[in-house]
């Protein structure tokens, strides 16, 4: 099955962040008033009545509804430690995400890259994860999220093969982004090029070669986990990639004449052994960053946003009404 354009889960607000993780996984399995890319429901787990289920819908209109009894995610009652494995929909390799309503202000996640995630076992938070799991390392990676008190603004970009999960607590400075999924234009020998981010308290499309966000496992034995991903952007003058003295080129003006174009976002690796060029950030983008919050790129609209740190905005397409 071919992937079809990003679907758009604009700025919705939830008080929090237990409604917040329902409510975008019920985006993500395309079971919401807003279309979702249809995901599917592996497992669930309800840390209160101390239960997992599988449902009988898996996917789509009236998949958590079908959650049997007293069910957290059916619900809408997470409590932490609650926890969901979802699967991507392409109809080929795919890969299983594990999601944990971890504390009041920290989600969980962690990739499985096999889909190879065991149902049926422990009723405990957390699951037995697949010897193959990639987070930050092999740890999941933990969202945290200061200033949520108040509630947030989330934001999903995914398709069947990539989620990028954007958390807004007011103010550029209180803005978080994680990415998991599939990347672009691998190598035909990487069957398996799926990435998640292990930064995911920063919004920062940092050059730095210190800054080393991406996880993933070697596609060269299908089994290592590597995690020395960083971005690559185009520069100009200056010797050596990541470091040098030359410019980003989506840092200075002078070299667009006023346009304010969007590059694709590269992800490279350089582990010891696993050097190679993974691909690109599907439907993420990096833009200048004077660019403007919404801005029209072509005949599509886009998100604009970082942390302020003076680098490349992340830009993510966006639904053309919802206001950012």
């Amino acid at each position: 099955m071919p992937l079809t354009a990003a679907k758009i889960y604009p700025k919705q607000f939830h008080a929090t962040l237990g409604f917040g993780l329902r409510d975008f996984v019920a985006f993500l399995i395309d079971d919401h008033a807003i279309t979702g890319p249809g995901w599917s429901i592996v497992e669930a787990f309800d840390s209160t009545v101390v239960s997992r289920q599988i449902p009988s819908t898996t996917t789509g209109t009236g998949a958590l509804a079908s959650f049997t009894g007293t069910f957290s995610w059916k619900d809408n009652t997470l409590t932490t430690d609650d926890w969901i494995v979802l699967e991507t929909n392409i109809g080929g390799i795919e890969f299983q995400l594990y999601l944990e309503f971890a504390t009041a202000t920290s989600l969980q996640y962690i990739l499985f890259p096999f889909e190879d995630f065991a149902t049926g076992g422990a009723a405990v938070s957390p699951p037995t994860f697949p010897s193959r799991a990639v987070g930050s390392g092999t740890s999941v990676v933990t969202h945290s999220l200061a200033n949520i008190d108040g509630g947030a603004w989330y934001s999903v970009v995914a398709d069947e093969q990539m989620m990028a999960l954007v958390i807004m607590r007011g103010g550029k400075f209180n803005i978080s982004v994680g990415w998991v999924g599939s990347l672009s234009d691998p190598l035909p020998s990487d069957t398996r090029p799926f990435v998640i981010w292990d930064s995911p308290s920063s919004a920062s499309l940092s050059i730095s070669g210190t800054f080393t966000p991406f996880n993933r496992i070697s596609p060269i034995d299908n089994n290592t986990v590597i995690t020395n991903g960083l971005f690559a952007h185009f520069r100009v003058g200056g010797t050596g990639f990541p470091g040098g003295s030359s410019n980003i080129v989506l840092m200075d003006g002078t070299y667009w004449l006023d346009e304010q174009p969007l590059l694709p976002v590269m992800v490279v690796f350089n582990d010891t052994n696993n050097q190679h060029i993974a691909g690109y950030l599907r439907n993420s983008y990096a833009g200048h960053n004077r660019a403007a919050y919404r801005s029209v790129f072509g005949a599509l609209e886009y998100i604009v946003f970082s942390d302020g740190d003076g680098t490349p905005c992340w830009c993510l397409p966006w639904d053309g009404v919802t206001d950012w």
